[in-house]
Parts: C-alpha cells; structure tokens; sequence
C-alpha cells in the first residue's frame, strides 16, 4: 500500500545508522537485522530442542509459511535433518550474527550463537519433517495446501489424532494436500 511504502522511507532515513532492512510484503512492513532470518531461527530452535533430554532428538516437524521470506525457513528444515549425527570434526559452523551498531546490545555481543547440530542418542527413532506452503506458487516446500482453511483443517485434525493427509503428486515435484479423513 502507498502507506507502506512511505513508512519505509521514513523509517529508513530514521534508522540508517543500523543494520537493518526493511520488507513490504502485503502491506506489512518488517524491520529485519541485515544478519537475521527465519531460517537462522528455526533452525537454532530444531537444535535446541533437539539438544534436550540428553540430545533425544526431535521426531516430528510441520513448517508452513506463505511468503517467499518463509523460503529460508524450508531449506533450513532440510538443512537440519540431513545435518543429523554428522562428523563434528569436519563441520565448521557459520560465524555467530553480530550487531555491527550500537542498539539493544554492545556491538560486539554476539546475539545469535551457531552451535554444531547433534549428535542424537537414538537415530532408530523415524524423524518426520513436513514443509508446506500455503497456495500453490514454486517453493522449496515438499508440499503444498491451497489455502488458510486447509491449514486449519490440518491442524484441526492433528489436534485431535486423527490426521491421516493424501497428498497428490504435481508435475513440479511438490505435493498438494489433496483431503483429510477420520
């Protein structure tokens, strides 16, 4: 909206002396660390967890987004499960994500620390990881729902233990969650 875009100016001339971007996508303007995106996020937070209990692991994961700024946030999923029980001899990690200007933390406070991934105790354990974008568009989603209601629908029925999805092969390679079934 032409709102949007003037908030952006605005914003930008308010806070050029930080590291930061700004997206409008949909009306909706986010103010991001340069440094920082979903992806980063989701998967400190699948280590994380992961690391828990004596590094049980993690068995289960549903990431949906309906933006391309959730786009990193699929590949991180990926990135995740393939990084399971890994060399750590031969894994470097990403350098931590700094804030380069003064803020909220010193400049050089590290304020997103990159940990190698776990080694889990258990790998006989079956991991299932599901990446779903909301409308059919390419993605690096493995599947697709067409809209909000279907979200809704899939949640509904994985609240209650009953969530048995079909998905339908398309010819670009995603699947389309086509019905649910008690």
């Amino acid at each position: 909206s032409l709102q949007a875009k003037y908030l952006v100016v605005e914003l930008e001339r308010e806070l050029a002396h930080y590291d930061v971007r700004f997206v409008n996508l949909k009306g909706i303007v986010e103010v991001i660390p340069r440094r920082l995106n979903k992806g980063i996020i989701v998967k400190k937070i699948l280590r994380d967890i992961a690391a828990r209990d004596g590094n049980a692991g993690v068995d289960f994961i549903l990431c949906m987004g309906d933006d391309v700024s959730d786009e990193k946030m699929f590949t991180s999923v990926f990135s995740f499960v393939s990084e399971m029980d890994e060399d750590y001899a031969n894994v470097i990690p990403s350098p931590p994500v700094s804030q380069l200007t003064e803020g909220t933390l010193p400049a050089s406070q590290s304020f997103l620390r990159e940990v190698p991934s776990v080694r889990c105790t258990d790998l006989t354990t079956p991991m299932f990881a599901y990446t779903v974008a909301v409308g059919k568009k390419p993605s690096h989603a493995s599947q697709y729902v067409d809209g909000a209601e279907d979200v809704a629908d899939l949640l509904v029925k994985m609240a209650s233990g009953s969530a048995n999805a079909f998905f339908r092969r398309e010819k670009e390679g995603q699947q389309h969650l086509e019905r649910f079934k008690s």
